[in-house]
């Protein structure tokens, strides 16, 4: 038996702006707003992530790395003669500090 299909409806993109407003104000669930309009509902969700959809429309968002933003200078460097040092950040605990260094020894 042979599988017929009717061609694939294509939506310009203010078509589909329009088509995700309505779903986003109306009050109809997902796959009842896809069955009403005549799409899938993989549609309406590739749709909700990439709104303008085809290739090539991909654009650069700017991310910022937290890792990566400079760490104030520290505000004592400690060193020992046998080489090991200990950096203390600004507003550092000294109760932490006094746990730490008798480790250090």
């Amino acid at each position: 038996m042979k599988r017929t299909s009717s061609p694939r409806q294509r939506f310009t993109l203010e078509e589909r702006r329009t088509l995700l407003a309505a779903f986003r104000d109306g009050q109809l669930s997902a796959r009842d707003f896809v069955r009403q309009h005549g799409f899938s509902l993989a549609t309406l969700y590739r749709w909700q992530v990439r709104p303008t959809g085809g290739a090539g429309t991909a654009g650069f968002i700017p991310v910022t790395n937290p890792l990566a933003a400079s760490a104030p200078p520290p505000a004592y460097h400690l060193r020992w003669p046998s080489g090991l040092s200990l950096e203390l950040a600004p507003g550092f605990n000294p109760r932490e500090l006094a746990a730490l260094l008798p480790l250090l020894r």
